[in-house]
């Protein structure tokens, strides 16, 4: 489109003010909107960079992997969406997001087994009888018994 802009500078002596003066709004508009594209693409690359610096970052992954999540894919859900779906191959591994942050899987079910007693009907007198029996506890085994005990 620009080539055929640039052509038509070429005025003939027949052309009237209002034919130059839409040319050179046509080529004025024309930059305008080649300046808005550009910027926009620039803006959308930011905008990018930013969306797979947060999202990587949140779920503790090396930035390096941003380079190899494909163009197309935009937005936390689409990034957290390749992630789940192609992560195993940098050795990311898929966390519940309902788990706290460095919780092994038998740390999760203990909290669970504790929540699941404390929302019970205790008393404050067994209350203090768990809590009292969960601290003297000295190995796994003990306070998960406690905790069945309780439940």
């Amino acid at each position: 489109m620009s080539d055929y802009l640039e052509d038509d500078d070429d005025e003939t002596p027949n052309d009237s003010k209002l034919v130059k003066d839409l040319r050179r709004q046509i080529k004025d508009l024309s930059k305008r909107a080649e300046d808005s594209e550009r910027t926009a693409t620039e803006l959308k690359g930011t905008v990018r960079k930013r969306t797979l610096e947060e999202v990587l970052t949140s779920k503790g992954v090396n930035l390096k992997v941003a380079n190899f999540i494909p163009s197309d894919v935009e937005g936390d859900e689409g990034v957290t969406k390749w992630l789940d779906e192609y992560g195993d191959v940098f050795g990311i591994k898929q966390v519940d997001d309902t788990t706290p942050e460095g919780m092994s899987p038998e740390d999760v079910a203990a909290a669970r087994q504790i929540q699941a007693a404390s929302t019970g009907n205790l008393t404050p007198d067994k209350f203090r009888e768990q809590e009292t029996a969960m601290r003297n506890a000295t190995s796994k085994e003990e306070l998960d018994a406690v905790i069945r005990q309780y439940s």
